[in-house]
C-alpha cells in the first residue's frame, strides 16, 4: 500500500467505492425480496389456519351429532372449495395416501391416487405434502407449478399445508413467487441504476478533488517527499523538476525554499569563515591581554600587601598611644582621687582639732565642778563639825565627796595634758596634710598636661592610621578590580575561544550542504517535464 502512487491510492478508492455501492444495492434488492417473501408465506399460514378452523368447525358438528361424518366431510370439502384470496388463488385438500380429495380447478383428479405427480424437476410435491403433514403437521413444500393452467408456462410455488388428523385431511394453499423474482430483478436494477448514478456523480467529484489536489501538489507526494528528504539531509544540489507554469504548488514552493535556503546557506557559510578568522585574532588578543593584566594584578597584590603591613605597624602605634593615653587618664584619676582623699583628710584634722578644743573646754568645766565640789565638801565638813555628833555622817559623806573632787580635778589635769599635746600634733599633722594636698593637685595639673599632649598624639595617629588605610583600601580596589579585569579579560579570552570553537562547528555544519556552485548557483529550480506518473495526478475518467 505505501508503494502505490497517490493516483492509484485514488482509483484504489474509487474502486472499492463501486464494489460498495453495487454490494449495497445488492443487499437492498435481496431484503426487499426476503420480505416480500415472508410476506407470503405469512398470508399463506392465516389463509390455511381459516381452512383449518372450517374443517374444525364441521368436525365439531358431527361430533355433537347435528351432521353425519359424510354428510360433513362433504359440507366441510364444498365450504373449502369456495375460498379464495388474492383472486385466483384457493385451498385444496388431500389425504396422507396421498389422494386428492378436493381441488377446485382439478375435477378429473378428485378419488385418485396423486403421489406420482410430479413437476419439472422430477419433485414429487404431493408425495412430500403428505410426508410433511405426517412428520410436523405443518410446513411449507416448494415446487414448479403450471401458470394459468397453461402445462408448459411453469413457475415457482411455495404452499402451506396444515394436517387435520382427526379425518387424515391435508389442507394446502400455494401461491407461484415468480412475481417475486420479477420484483426483485426490477429492485435490483433500480438500486443498481441509483447508485450507479451516486457513484458517477462522486466519482465526478473525486476527479474534479484529484485534479485540484495535483495541481495544489505539483506532483506525486513520493516525490515530494524525496525533495523534502534531501533537503532535510543538507543536499540542495540537485534540481526540483517542475512543469512548466508552475508557480503555485507545494513543490513548487519546496523549489523556492530550496534556492532560499542555499542562498542563506551560502551566506552563512562565508559570514562563518570571516567570523572564524575574526575569533582568532580576538582570542590571541584577549590570551596577551590577559597576560599583561595578570602580572599587573601581581604587583598591585604586592603593594597592597605592603600597605597592609604599614597600616597594622601604624594601627599598633596608635593602640599603644591609646593605651598610654588610658594609663595617663587613670594617673589623672587616682592622682585627683588622691587629692580628694588628702583634702578629706586635712577637713577631718580640723574637725579633730575643734573636737580636741571642745574637750578641752570640757574638761576645764570639769575641774571648775570639781574645784566648787570640793568647795562644797569643805563646807559640809565645816557644818557637820558645828553639828557634833548628829553630823559625823553627813561629815564622812561630805570627806569622800571633796576625796572624789580631788581626784576628779587630778584626772581633769592629766586628760588636759593630754588634750593639749594632742592638739599640738593635730595641728602639725594638719599643716602637713595641707602641704601634701597642694602637692597631690600639682601632680593631677602635670598629669592632665601629660594626657593631653598623648591624646594629641593618639588624634595624629588615629589620622595617620585613617590616611593610610583609605591608602590600603584604595590599592586593594585597585588589586580587586584589576584581579577582575583579569578575570574578565579569562573569560573573554574563553569565550573567544568558544565563539572560535562554535564558528568551527557552524561552519562544519553549513559545510554539510551541497550547493552545487561557489555563489546562489545551488539548487536552482529545473523547470522541466517529468514522468506522467511523477508530473501529474489527474485521474482518468
Amino acid at each position: 500500500m505505501k508503494a502505490l502512487s497517490l493516483k492509484a491510492k485514488l482509483r484504489l478508492a474509487m474502486v472499492l467505492m463501486w464494489i460498495g455501492l453495487l454490494a449495497l444495492g445488492a443487499w437492498s434488492a435481496l431484503n426487499a425480496r426476503d420480505i416480500m417473501m415472508k410476506e407470503r408465506r405469512d398470508g399463506l399460514e392465516r389463509i390455511v389456519e381459516v381452512a383449518h378452523s372450517v374443517v374444525g368447525a364441521y368436525a365439531k358438528s358431527v361430533s355433537e351429532g347435528k351432521l353425519t361424518a359424510d354428510e360433513g366431510k362433504r359440507q366441510a370439502l364444498a365450504q373449502l372449495s369456495q375460498l379464495r384470496y388474492d383472486k385466483d388463488n384457493f385451498v385444496f385438500v388431500v389425504d396422507t395416501q396421498p389422494v386428492l380429495l378436493m381441488h377446485p380447478f382439478g375435477a378429473s383428479l378428485i378419488g385418485k391416487p396423486v403421489g406420482d405427480r410430479k413437476d419439472t424437476q422430477g419433485h414429487a410435491y404431493y408425495k412430500t405434502m403428505a410426508e410433511v403433514a405426517r412428520a410436523k403437521g405443518e410446513g411449507f413444500v416448494e415446487y414448479e407449478a403450471s401458470k394459468s393452467g397453461n402445462a408448459d408456462d411453469r413457475a415457482p410455488k411455495i404452499s402451506f399445508i396444515s394436517y387435520y388428523q382427526p379425518w387424515d385431511w391435508v389442507i394446502v394453499s400455494g401461491v407461484l413467487v415468480d412475481d417475486i423474482q420479477t420484483a426483485f430483478h426490477n429492485n435490483l436494477l433500480k438500486a443498481l441504476a441509483i447508485l450507479g448514478l451516486i457513484g458517477a456523480i462522486v466519482t465526478g467529484v473525486m476527479f474534479v478533488i484529484t485534479r485540484s489536489v495535483a495541481r495544489s501538489l505539483g506532483g506525486d507526494p513520493v516525490y515530494a517527499a524525496g525533495i523534502a528528504g534531501r533537503i532535510a539531509s543538507g543536499d540542495l544540489s540537485l534540481p526540483v523538476e517542475l512543469d512548466s507554469g508552475d508557480t503555485r504548488s507545494m513543490i513548487s514552493a519546496m523549489a523556492k525554499m530550496q534556492d532560499n535556503l542555499a542562498e542563506v546557506i551560502g551566506g552563512i557559510r562565508a559570514g562563518a569563515e570571516s567570523l572564524n578568522g575574526a575569533a582568532r585574532e580576538m582570542s590571541a588578543g584577549n590570551l596577551d591581554l590577559s597576560s599583561r593584566t595578570e602580572e599587573q594584578a601581581a604587583s598591585l597584590e604586592e603593594t597592597a600587601a605592603s600597605m597592609e603591613e604599614l597600616t597594622a605597624t601604624v594601627r599598633q602605634n596608635a593602640g599603644s598611644a591609646e593605651q598610654a593615653v588610658q594609663l595617663a587618664q587613670a594617673a589623672s584619676g587616682i592622682a585627683a582621687r588622691g587629692g580628694e582623699v588628702v583634702g578629706q583628710v586635712v577637713t577631718t584634722m580640723d574637725g579633730i582639732t575643734d573636737s580636741s578644743r571642745r574637750i578641752a573646754e570640757i574638761i576645764g568645766l570639769i575641774d571648775s565642778i570639781a574645784f566648787q565640789t570640793n568647795i562644797l565638801a569643805l563646807n559640809a565638813a565645816v557644818e557637820a563639825a558645828r553639828a557634833g555628833d548628829h553630823g559625823k555622817g553627813f561629815a564622812v559623806v561630805a570627806t569622800e565627796v571633796r576625796n572624789l573632787a580631788q581626784r576628779s580635778a587630778q584626772a581633769a589635769k592629766e586628760i588636759k595634758g593630754l588634750i593639749d599635746d594632742s592638739v599640738d600634733k593635730v595641728s602639725t599633722g594638719a599643716s602637713l596634710v595641707n602641704q601634701a594636698g597642694q602637692t597631690m593637685a600639682e601632680i593631677v595639673q602635670a598629669v592632665q598636661r601629660v594626657t593631653h599632649i598623648v591624646g594629641e598624639i593618639t588624634v595624629a595617629s588615629r589620622e595617620q592610621t585613617a590616611g593610610i588605610e583609605q591608602v590600603s583600601v584604595a590599592v586593594a580596589q585597585m588589586d580587586q578590580m584589576t584581579q577582575q579585569n583579569a578575570a574578565l579579560v579569562e573569560q573573554v579570552a574563553a569565550v573567544a575561544a568558544s565563539m572560535e570553537s562554535q564558528v568551527g562547528g557552524l561552519y562544519a555544519s553549513v559545510s554539510a550542504f551541497k550547493l552545487g556552485g561557489e555563489q546562489g548557483g545551488a539548487g536552482q529550480t529545473a523547470r522541466v517535464g517529468r514522468e506522467p506518473g511523477l508530473r501529474q495526478l489527474a485521474l482518468s475518467a
